[in-house]
């Protein structure tokens, strides 16, 4: 039998093909009729269950904590926010994610960005920059998230002005305090005095204004406040060595997919055995009828009747 779709559409099949198979085996042995549930009621949260066994993967790792120090309180904390079919997810200091939540059969879950630096400007902490997200064709995705103030920590917008370039507002009261978010307070204070030496250098005309911010840049990026190109580049191969290391429990492969099937396949068998063991005929009309169906109670077809469509795809 033939199999045709995309890659993601022939995982997503196998897999349901498996739950089948595995709930039948488990609800066959007394050799009663059954019901059988496909793993839940429709196609999108099909795709979510099958999402919801994938992890997303991060192109890059989350830089370190840095800002000011009572962002602390933050940290091991995510905030939702539905709108317009999709959940979105904020976790400050690791990454923003988009979930889509309409009756698709492969609704998108995916990464917006991760936790990378800060934006700063006139000595602010202006926006937290989640960059590396997923591929956008050429791009990859970013999202940029602005601090307001308010009584509660709520994730209160998520827009995309441009392709693959999302603004988002938060609202917290760590922000209401004129000056929390002002950036010399949290410099060590050697690099304070070199931003002082800097201003000094300016207001004297001995630096530009584009050498002035070259070396404020520097300031930041030894305060940890922004990354320069070689720390972008180290956080990139921790992300690697994750990927290398974690066993993600996923079919990810046709051949894993059909590795799977075969060994559910063999204790079907070891069940057929047991039940033959116990005088119990399983190809009678009424244990030979016992096959899943969908929520609506109509029978679900019987589209894989052996292993070997697998090896057709």
């Amino acid at each position: 039998m033939k199999i045709v779709g995309n890659m993601d559409t022939k995982l997503k099949l196998c897999f349901v093909f498996i739950v089948a198979l595995s709930r039948n085996s488990e609800h066959s042995v007394s050799g009663e009729r059954v019901a059988l549930r496909i793993v839940d009621k429709t196609h999108s949260n099909l795709g979510s269950d099958f999402n919801a066994v994938k992890k997303l993967l991060l192109k890059v790792q989350p830089a370190s904590f840095s800002g000011p120090a009572h962002f602390q309180s933050l940290l091991g904390k995510c905030f939702s926010l539905i709108t317009d079919s999709y959940k979105y997810e904020f976790c400050p200091y690791k990454n923003m994610t988009q979930h889509e939540q309409t009756l698709r059969w492969n609704p998108y879950s995916g990464v917006l960005g991760v936790w990378q630096q800060w934006q700063i400007s006139n000595n602010t902490f202006e926006a937290m920059v989640m960059e590396e997200g997923d591929s956008c064709g050429v791009l990859s995705r970013s999202t940029t998230v602005f601090f307001s103030c308010g009584d509660v920590n709520k994730l209160i917008e998520v827009k995309e002005p441009n392709k693959c370039r999302y603004v988002a507002r938060f609202q917290t009261p760590l922000v209401c305090h004129r000056d929390a978010v002002l950036v010399y307070p949290w410099l060590p204070e050697e690099l304070q005095h070199q931003w002082d030496t800097v201003e000094t250098r300016l207001y004297r005309k001995e630096i530009t204004t584009k050498g002035y911010n070259k070396q404020l840049q520097g300031i930041f990026e030894e305060a940890g406040f922004r990354l320069s190109n070689a720390t972008k580049i180290h956080l990139m191969e921790e992300a690697k060595k994750v990927q290398q290391q974690t066993k993600i429990q996923e079919f990810d492969s046709l051949n894993l997919c059909n590795s799977e099937f075969k060994r559910l396949k063999s204790e079907v068998e070891l069940l057929k055995q047991k039940l033959k063991d116990n005088n119990i005929d399983y190809s009678n009309e009424e244990l030979a009828e016992v096959r899943p169906v969908d929520s609506d109670g109509v029978d679900y077809p019987d589209e894989f009747p052996h292993a070997d469509f697998m090896d057709d795809m």
